[in-house]
C-alpha cells in the first residue's frame, strides 16, 4: 500500500505531446493553463480537473484513458507500451446546466474520495520543516509580488528579424512597382499606445528622427525606430493598433527620395513597400488594412500629379485618378473600405466645369478614373475642417472667418449625410474660430477654438468636446 500513495509519471500524456513536437509551454498556451500545471500532470503529482481533462482530450483527439488522465489507472502508464492501442473506456464529462429560473449555473463535479487524516500524520520534525518552508515562501511572495505589479512594461525588442524566418526586405523595389506587406500578429499587445514622431536637430552632428510610442496604461515611452539617414513623416496606425505605416525621406545623389515603410509596434518586421523620387503626399490607409492611396508624380521629376492605389496584400500598384489640368486631387480620409474623400485644390489655371471642394472617389470603379467619376459632396475653403462619423453615415464640417489678419469668429460646426445632402448647424461660436474637428467615438467629437492674430503674433487655443446628436436620421 506504500507505493499506492506515489503516482507514476504520466508517460502517455508526455508521449502524445512530444509526438507532435510541442513543449509543455505550447500545451499550456493551447488549453489556457500554465507551464507548471502541465509539468505536474506529466510527473504524476496531480491529475487534471474535469475542465482541463476535456480540453486535453480535444487537443490530442484522444480519450481520457488513452492520455492517462483517469485517477483509477494507477501504474498503467508503465504497464502498457506506448505503441499498443489502449482499451476503450468511456470518458467522464462535466456539464454546466443553466435553468430558466434565473439561478446561477450548477457545476456537477464527481465526488472526491475521503481520506483519513491519521494516514497522512506528519512527524514533529517533518511538520517543523514544512512550516519553515511555507513561512519562507510567504516572505518571498511579499518581497517579489509588489515589484511584479509596479514594474514598468518591458520595452519592445528592437530586432527587425522575426524569429525562425527571414527578415522582410528593406531595400526599394523596382521603380514604378511595389511589394506586398508581410504581417504577423503580436501574441501580447501592451496597448493602447499613442505613436508619435520625435525630431532631434543638431548643429554639430546629424539630426535624428525617432518613432516612439507612449503607453497610456503604464506611462512608458518606447523607441520603435530611430534613424539619422532621413526624416520620418506621415505616420499612419493600423486599425488593430499593431502596425505603423510611414514615409522616410532620404537624400541620395543630391535628390530627395521618399520610401514608404511599415513596422510593427514592437520594432520588428521593418519593410519597404514603395519608393519614389517625385513628390509624395496625402497617404491614407483603409481600415481593413488592405489599401493605401496617395498622390505622387506620374514620372520622376514630373509636374503631373496622379492618385495611386496600392493593394498591400498583393503589391499591385495602379493609377486610380488622373486630375484635370490645373487641379490637384489629394486623398483626405477613407469613408469606408471602398470610398475615399478627396480634396480638390485649384492651381489658378483656366476655369473647370467641375466644382471645387470635397469629393468622393469609389475604387470599385477601377483604375484610370478622371474627375467626372468623382461625386461632389460640398464646397470647401482653406479654413474648413471635416471629419465623418464612425458608422460612415454623417459628415461634420467646421467654418470660421479666416483672412490675412488671422482666425476669428463667428464659426460653426455643421452636420450632413456622408454622401452629400442638406446640412444643419449643431454648434456655433460668435467670437472664436473653430480651426479643427475630429470624431473620436460614436457620440463625441473634439474640436479646437482659436483666437489667432497674424498682426500681433498672439494666439490662444482651447480644446473642447461636443456630443453629437444621437439617432439623427435626417440632417
Amino acid at each position: 500500500m506504500k507505493g499506492d500513495s506515489k503516482r507514476k509519471p504520466n508517460l502517455r500524456l508526455k508521449h502524445e505531446r512530444e509526438l507532435r513536437g510541442w513543449s509543455q509551454g505550447d500545451v499550456a498556451e493551447k488549453i489556457g493553463a500554465d507551464v507548471h500545471t502541465v509539468y505536474r500532470w506529466e510527473h504524476g503529482i496531480t491529475i487534471p480537473t474535469p475542465f482541463f481533462r476535456q480540453r486535453l482530450c480535444e487537443l490530442f483527439n484522444k480519450n481520457a484513458r488513452e492520455l492517462g488522465l483517469l485517477s483509477d489507472q494507477k501504474d498503467e502508464n508503465d504497464e502498457l507500451p506506448l505503441d499498443e492501442p489502449l482499451p476503450e473506456h468511456p470518458s467522464t464529462s462535466t456539464t454546466l446546466s443553466a435553468k430558466p429560473t434565473g439561478k446561477a449555473p450548477v457545476l456537477d463535479l464527481p465526488q472526491l474520495p475521503r481520506f483519513h487524516s491519521t494516514r497522512y500524520k506528519l512527524s514533529p520534525y517533518l511538520f517543523l520543516l514544512t512550516a519553515i518552508v511555507l513561512l519562507s515562501a510567504g516572505l518571498v511572495s511579499l518581497l517579489i509580488l509588489p515589484k511584479l505589479f509596479l514594474s514598468p512594461v518591458v520595452p519592445f525588442p528592437t530586432s527587425s528579424s522575426p524569429p525562425g524566418g527571414s527578415a522582410p526586405p528593406t531595400s526599394c523595389p523596382q521603380p514604378g512597382t511595389a511589394r506586398a506587406v508581410r504581417t504577423s500578429s503580436l501574441r501580447q499587445y501592451s496597448g493602447p499606445n499613442i505613436v508619435y514622431i520625435d525630431h532631434e536637430y543638431s548643429e554639430n552632428g546629424p539630426s535624428t528622427t525617432t518613432l516612439k510610442s507612449y503607453n497610456t496604461r503604464s506611462g512608458d515611452i518606447t523607441e520603435i525606430m530611430k534613424t539619422s539617414n532621413g526624416s520620418i513623416g506621415d505616420a499612419l496606425i493600423s486599425k488593430d493598433g499593431q502596425w505603423i505605416l510611414f514615409t522616410l525621406s532620404v537624400y541620395k545623389y543630391g535628390n530627395e527620395q521618399t520610401e514608404v515603410q511599415m513596422i510593427r509596434v514592437d520594432g520588428r518586421d521593418l519593410q519597404t513597400i514603395f519608393c519614389t523620387s517625385g513628390e509624395f503626399t496625402a497617404p491614407q490607409w483603409s481600415d481593413d488594412q488592405k489599401w493605401l492611396i496617395f498622390t505622387t508624380a506620374r514620372y520622376s521629376h514630373s509636374a503631373m500629379k496622379v492618385v495611386y492605389l496600392l493593394n498591400l496584400t498583393s503589391g499591385v500598384l495602379q493609377p486610380e485618378l488622373f486630375p484635370e489640368p490645373g487641379y490637384n486631387e489629394k486623398p483626405f480620409s477613407w469613408l469606408d473600405n471602398t470610398r475615399v474623400y478627396m480634396i480638390r485644390s485649384y492651381d489658378n489655371s483656366p476655369s473647370c466645369p467641375c466644382r471645387h471642394g470635397l469629393y468622393l472617389l469609389n475604387i470599385n470603379k477601377g483604375a484610370n478614373q478622371n474627375d467626372s467619376d468623382l461625386k461632389w459632396i460640398k464646397n470647401l475653403d482653406e479654413n474648413v475642417s471635416t471629419s465623418h462619423s464612425t458608422d460612415s453615415k454623417f459628415l461634420f464640417s467646421s467654418s470660421c472667418q479666416c483672412n490675412e489678419s488671422g482666425f476669428s469668429g463667428p464659426s460653426s460646426i455643421s452636420m450632413q449625410p456622408a454622401e452629400g445632402g442638406k446640412s444643419s448647424t449643431i454648434y456655433s461660436n460668435t467670437s472664436l474660430a473653430i480651426s479643427n474637428i475630429h470624431v473620436i467615438s460614436k457620440t463625441t467629437l473634439i474640436f479646437w477654438e482659436d483666437n489667432r492674430s497674424n498682426l500681433t503674433g498672439s494666439s490662444s487655443q482651447i480644446g473642447r468636446f461636443l456630443r453629437t446628436p444621437a439617432n439623427k436620421q435626417d440632417c
